[in-house]
């Protein structure tokens, strides 16, 4: 049964995400492909659950798919990337735009990887939410740098990206919608690492850029954590949404089949071949009894 309300997702997301699950677990590696299971390697007929598990076992991942991406990176930034001028109020953010300690060339590797990888990714520029003085004036910049508030850059997967739309604003075609899943700690136990999937709702509303987050209580209903967050910009609302999206080809949300596709897939290929020629050595390779005369 389809998904409704926040985890609807775009009809070309549900066309899409098998193969980005497939790119995903294939750059992971042997222990993604082992743990996927009849995924990637089907039983076979009258084995049981403890000989498929052995013969999977025996099997072999060679990523050659993820050696492939690694290295067409490193061909990609042999040399440093060389930064435009920037503006000075922001020239000091490019050695943590995320404000978790990544460089913006290290941000710029992994949007290339992913890019390698599934073919699409997109980043979102994250205002934080600006408190008022007393006086019920926004605070000034000065104040807001003391404070650590700033903008701060989030990349999302293309699993992450679950839906969007666009619409002609001021003859302009503009997002209106953007719906990020995302993965949140939850739990009061300072020791636990309990996590539960929330949903980021990006939108335009008539008094500018909005945001939510939902999350799926006990009754799998929509439950929204928190309040309405309106990101400002010098105290200014934003009347388009801070997100872009990065394709195979340029930026945009048009999706593309991955770049290295049918490398994933012949990766993929050539571990049911293992799977069947390690089967079979393993039978020949035991010792057979027999009796003559």
């Amino acid at each position: 049964m389809a998904k409704s309300g926040v985890r609807t997702q775009h009809p070309e997301y549900t066309e899409m995400l098998e193969i980005w699950e497939a790119c995903e677990d294939a750059a992971e590696g042997e222990p993604a492909i082992h743990k996927a299971g009849t995924k990637y390697l089907p039983m076979l007929s009258g084995e049981t659950a403890s000989e498929y598990s052995a013969r999977k076992k025996r099997t072999p991942f060679f990523n050659a798919y993820w050696k492939t991406i690694s290295g067409l990176k490193g061909m990609l930034f042999r040399k440093s990337p060389t930064l435009n001028p920037v503006p000075p109020g922001v020239a000091d953010y490019m050695d943590d735009v995320d404000m978790a300690g990544t460089a913006i060339d290290i941000f710029a590797q992994e949007i290339c990887e992913e890019l390698l990888n599934a073919g699409r990714c997109g980043v979102l520029i994250d205002y934080p939410p600006m408190p008022v003085n007393s006086d019920g004036r926004p605070i000034t910049v000065a104040q807001a740098e003391r404070m650590g508030l700033r903008p701060r850059l989030a990349q999302y997967e293309a699993t992450d990206i679950i839906n969007w739309k666009r619409e002609r604003i001021n003859n302009a075609m503009q997002y209106t919608l953007i719906v990020l899943k995302e993965e949140t700690a939850v739990g009061d136990d300072q020791f636990s690492q309990d996590c539960e999937d929330r949903y980021r709702v990006l939108d335009l509303t008539e008094f500018g850029y909005r945001q939510r987050v939902f999350r799926i209580n006990k009754r799998d209903e929509d439950e929204q954590v928190g309040d309405d967050i309106f990101p400002t910009m010098a105290g200014k609302p934003l009347y388009s949404i801070p997100f872009v999206f990065f394709g195979v080809d340029g930026i945009g949300d048009d999706i593309e089949s991955p770049p290295l596709m049918d490398l994933m897939t012949m990766n993929l290929h050539h571990y049911l071949v293992s799977a069947d020629w390690e089967h079979g050595c393993h039978f020949q390779g035991l010792p057979t009894p027999y009796i003559s005369g």
